[in-house]
């Protein structure tokens, strides 16, 4: 087999979050990256972090066999320039720093855990770079955590991160209990009402499949999902219909998995939560 031909300049980003692992590789560190491979796995690292206060043992078997093999792709790539970072489960797991230790010791990689407010930083900048975050609210809503940035003419007013993420939900209880966690936690935000009028930005997995969904139940002409949008009022409505169906219900009338659906029974329960308070014009 040939040796790999070196690659420029190739920057390599390894995310370690508490429903998945994704490795993201760009073509350098240039004002346009570009994304030469992109691949996620689903791994559940933090599905017993709202039980037990530690990492799944399932999700962590899955997660050091995925990272394995990015290492693999990245050593065969002959990047040298890695950011391996970790979000929720690895920051806030009782067993996070094993993790970490037994990463680096067998792959050699160095892992950053980011705090809450680092990654509604992060999140934020996405958003901005995209072109949008003129005025209103960033929204992350991830397998943790729940990221809330306040922005203002592409200036970061206010941010926030609150433990109720899709896996933190599900750990809860049933719909009431995991309502009144998201509002206990939101309660504490009073940024969030100050940002009404404005738009709300959404990212995360959970929130993509919502807009998947209501892309393919209103038959809308463009598949796309990047930068699709609709009134406040509509999305608010539409999250509130999905959040009055069971996770089973979802899962037959939506055609999703088993996990895709509970994971956005929870996801429409927390933009419901949030859009009741803030308001916004447009989703």
């Amino acid at each position: 087999m040939p040796e790999a031909v070196p690659t420029r300049d190739y920057v390599a980003v390894l995310d370690i979050g508490s429903n998945a692992v994704r490795l993201v590789v760009f073509d350098g560190m240039n004002r346009v990256p570009v994304k030469i491979h992109n691949e996620r796995d689903l791994c559940g690292l933090g599905a017993d972090l709202g039980k037990t206060g530690r990492l799944n043992p399932d999700g962590v078997e899955k997660a050091m066999q995925s990272i394995g093999r990015f290492a693999a792709l990245i050593a065969a790539m002959k990047i040298k320039d890695v950011m391996a970072v970790a979000t929720a489960a690895l920051r806030d797991a009782a067993d996070g720093a094993d993790f970490i230790a037994a990463v680096q010791k067998k792959f050699g990689l160095h892992i950053r855990v980011i705090d809450g407010e680092e990654e509604a930083r992060l999140s934020a900048i996405g958003v901005m770079m995209n072109g949008l975050g003129e005025r209103g609210i960033i929204g992350d809503f991830g397998g943790g955590s729940l990221e809330l940035i306040s922005v203002n003419y592409n200036v970061v007013e206010h941010k926030q991160s609150f433990p109720v993420g899709s896996l933190r939900l599900h750990a809860a209880g049933g719909v009431d209990a995991q309502r009144a966690l998201i509002d206990s936690h939101l309660s504490k935000a009073d940024f969030i009402a100050a940002g009404a009028g404005g738009d709300f930005y959404v990212l995360g997995g959970s929130w993509r499949a919502m807009a998947k969904l209501h892309i393919r139940m209103t038959n809308h002409p463009l598949k796309v999902m990047d930068q699709y949008s609709m009134s406040g009022h509509t999305a608010l409505e539409f999250a509130r219909s999905l959040c009055a169906q069971s996770p089973q219900e979802l899962e037959h009338s939506a055609r999703m998995s088993k996990k895709r659906a509970q994971d956005t029974h929870s996801a429409a329960l927390a933009m419901a939560a949030v859009l009741e308070k803030m308001q916004p014009e447009r989703v």
